[in-house]
């Protein structure tokens, strides 16, 4: 069984509307991203995905650039900080009825308080990667 498989088993028979949610969008992000770590919540209305991309994944763009992000642009301290906010905003709304956390390796439930802590150590991580990178020297 897939890890989308196993998301899917587990959260499509709780939403009740914008199953495409889940069958289109989470699904199209897992099978692009394979072995990226993710949170994910399951709500009657459908579902958050929160990508926990690595430091050093080509999605981040270059310190200091901004990027077209949602509605606007957005340089990358912006977008790493969107992790952590989700998983607040998941946190705070009883509409919440499952939540996920693939590690990249196995899918687990975990509660939304974990979901928050887990998001906000990712981005100290990804924060102190980005900061102790090496410079690309130039040729």
């Amino acid at each position: 069984m897939t890890v989308y498989d196993e998301l899917a088993a587990r959260s499509l028979p709780l939403i009740e509307h914008y199953h495409e949610d889940l069958t289109k969008i989470d699904r199209q992000w897992i099978e692009d991203h394979p072995g990226v770590p993710f949170i994910h919540a399951t709500r009657n209305y459908g579902t958050y995905i929160v990508e926990l991309y690595p430091a050093d994944d080509p999605f981040w763009p270059p310190k200091g650039e901004k990027v077209p992000y949602l509605f606007g642009h957005a340089d990358r301290e912006h977008i790493l900080r969107q992790a952590a906010g989700t998983a607040r905003y998941i946190q705070k709304h009883e509409h919440i009825l499952l939540v996920l956390y693939y590690d990249g390796q196995s899918l687990r439930e975990i509660t939304p308080e974990e979901a928050v802590r887990i998001a906000e150590i990712y981005e100290q991580v990804v924060r102190w990667a980005w900061a102790h990178a090496r410079e690309a020297v130039p040729a």
